[in-house]
């Protein structure tokens, strides 16, 4: 699919799929940051010295 696209051979259907694919990805990765462990641990008040 990749090598259609650097062509020009890809349809926008394709490259939408494999745009739609690259986001579900990242959201995969990114989600682990969000939750709430992290949260409360951000909210943890700092030491200081």
């Amino acid at each position: 699919m990749i090598q259609d696209m650097m062509s020009g051979g890809a349809s926008v259907e394709d490259a939408l799929d494999l745009w739609a694919s690259g986001l579900r990805s990242a959201k995969e990765r990114i989600a682990p940051l969000f939750t709430q462990n992290l949260l409360q641990l951000l909210r943890a008040p700092s030491l200081t010295f």
